[in-house]
């Protein structure tokens, strides 16, 4: 029985390094400069889904909540980070609202990034405390 532990315990410990991907991520575009990032929660979190922009300006981004039944929790965070694990929002995606506005002042729109990007750069797009099965957009325009 003792083997037995230790084998499983040697399995979990070989294993824990493989981390698989939480939620998913559905990205589109570029169209007129914009990547749409289209994620649904696994179980409050989305990580893993990386995929590479065109070389250019991070000039900004906007956050859509989810409505109804899949409106994410309030005050959940976002970060894009790149393939060092730096997060190109610089904090700026944390304690989003969860509720919907499309106007330039909205605390859903980051402006004036200007965050440059090598061609192939490969970005993950990261959320937390989301809520089990909830969605939401963000738009990335890479001019």
């Amino acid at each position: 029985m003792r083997k037995l532990a230790l084998v499983a315990f040697g399995l979990v410990l070989l294993l824990a390094p493989l981390q698989a991907a939480t939620g998913t991520v559905t990205v589109t575009g570029p169209f007129d400069d914009v990547y749409t990032i289209a994620w649904t929660s696994g179980s409050g979190t989305v990580s893993d889904h990386p995929f590479t922009v065109h070389r250019g300006m991070i000039a900004q981004v906007t956050f859509i909540p989810g409505s109804g039944g899949t409106q994410p929790t309030d005050l959940y965070d976002v970060t894009l980070v790149d393939a060092n694990g730096t997060d190109l929002l610089n904090g700026l995606g944390a304690d989003r609202s969860n509720t919907p506005s499309g106007t330039a002042s909205s605390p859903n729109v980051i402006t004036e990034l200007n965050i440059l990007l090598k061609t192939g750069t490969t970005l993950d797009l990261v959320v937390a405390n989301a809520g089990t099965s909830k969605t939401g957009t963000v738009y990335v325009w890479v001019r």
